[in-house]
This record gives C-alpha cells, structure tokens and sequence, in this order.
C-alpha cells in the first residue's frame, strides 16, 4: 500500500463522524486534561493491540487503559518491541525508525514465516477500526508487508 494509506483512511473516519469535517481536533487549553474518555473528548483511542510472532512475543493481547500506561520491565523484556508495534501498524515504516531496524522481516520472530500485528481503534462515536499488518519472511510476489483494514 502507498505511504498515507492509513492517514487517508482515518481522515475519511474522521469526515464521516464528525459531519464531514475531517482534521485534527485542538484540546482545549483551559481544560485540566480530566474531561471524561477519550472518545467523550473526540480523540480516537488505541483499543486493543495484538502481536502474534512479532519479535519476543508468540502471541500477546493487550488492552490499554483510559488514561496513562506504563510499561515496565527488564531489559530484553519487550518494552520497546510493544513501541515498535504500535509505530509498524499504523504507518509504513516508522517502526523500523523506531527500533534501528533495516528490514521489517528483523521483526519476526525466529523460525516463524510471518509476524503479526493488529491495532483496534475506537472513534469518538464508538466506531471500531481494526487495522491490521502483516510481515512476510519469504514471499514469491516479493511483498514485505500487508495492511488490512
């Protein structure tokens, strides 16, 4: 897929529920940043985030919560590969910034053919959007990755 294909993706979301105006909504400077969820303020919000083969993860399904998350742990552990996922499924090659990584194949974990990641959005109105991304190792049609909304 072209380089803005999810920014083009979310921004027509983003037409459809907010009557047609599509753009970034500016936070309100006089707000103490405690007006309610994300979705009651009109900000889209990470839902769910899932890894399957994706560097040390075999398979991990998280949900962050409303307000601020943490994550913590020993080096080695993941902390940055979770970054690293967010970055990868929802724009083109950010996650190879991310983590200094040449190849998007470096992201699958040993002895797997592909790797997985998968973001569910929710919208202000509550709308769901799942977007997925796929890593190959080896295809014949020479494609590294796969997007799928």
């Amino acid at each position: 897929i072209s380089r803005g294909f999810v920014r083009r993706a979310m921004g027509k979301l983003l037409g459809e529920t907010q009557g047609g105006k599509a753009g970034k909504k500016r936070a309100n400077p006089e707000s103490d940043g405690a007006g309610g969820s994300a979705a009651q303020q009109g900000r889209i919000k990470i839902s769910k985030i899932r890894m399957k083969n994706f560097l040390p993860y075999e398979d991990c399904c998280f949900s962050p919560g409303p307000q601020l998350n943490l994550v913590v742990g020993p080096n080695g552990s993941g902390k940055s590969s979770t970054v690293a996922a967010i970055a990868l499924g929802l724009s083109d090659k950010a996650g190879v910034k991310v983590m200094k990584r040449g190849d998007l194949r470096m992201y699958i974990r040993k002895d797997q053919p592909s790797a997985e990641v998968e973001i569910l959005l929710e919208t202000p109105d509550g709308t769901l959007l799942s977007i997925r991304r796929v890593i190959h190792r080896d295809r014949p049609d020479g494609k590294e990755s796969q997007f799928y909304l």
